[in-house]
């Protein structure tokens, strides 16, 4: 088998997808590229012939292997984590765009219940706590501005800003946190 390194920019972004990086992961063995009807495949371990033929029968191609330091592997999966919440956060931000708040102030505390507990509210707030638990934070801080909502997470001491969203969100998130600590 042939030895070299690999990285995110080599591997093809349609050919990864022929496999579940849980997968990739667990069976060190990364799909790189499609050429002339083969694929090829980055291993950590050469001598796992299962996997290779498994990997054939699960894409249906033959194979070509090389051989690759593990870290490479480990490379690649954490900028793929990196790109799944990436697009994960845009459809959960473009989800959120849908929530309106209305200011009459008699329904407004029904209404706040009734948008926490809407599907986009709930993946985004689950999104922050994930992530900072993900990344080691001691604290999540949910500010409001002027014109835009900062969330902020502290890690070893320091707060990091993790990303602005529109201000309209505030309350429906602040009643979703509210809701989870069983808080009035």
């Amino acid at each position: 088998f042939q030895c070299r390194r690999i990285d995110i920019e080599q591997v093809d972004r349609k050919v990864i997808t022929k496999l579940d990086l849980d997968y990739i992961r667990n069976n060190r063995i990364v799909p790189v590229a499609l050429k002339d009807g083969r694929l090829t495949v980055a291993t950590s371990r050469p001598s796992d012939l299962f996997v290779i033929e498994d990997v054939k029968r699960k894409t249906q191609l033959d194979a070509d292997v090389f051989v690759c330091p593990d870290e490479d592997i480990d490379a690649v999966c954490r900028a793929l984590d990196a790109d799944k919440q990436e697009s994960d956060l845009d459809d959960i931000m473009s989800d959120m765009g849908d929530v309106e708040i209305l200011h009459d102030e008699q329904e407004q505390a029904e209404d706040l219940e009734k948008i926490a507990g809407q599907s986009p509210v709930i993946k985004f707030v689950n999104y922050l706590i994930s992530n900072s638990v993900r990344e080691g934070a001691s604290d999540i801080h949910i500010e409001p501005k002027e014109k835009v909502m900062k969330i902020r997470q502290r890690i070893d001491g320091v707060l990091f800003e993790l990303m602005q969203s529109p201000l309209k969100m505030h309350p429906a998130v602040t009643s979703r946190v509210k809701i989870m600590a069983n808080l009035d």
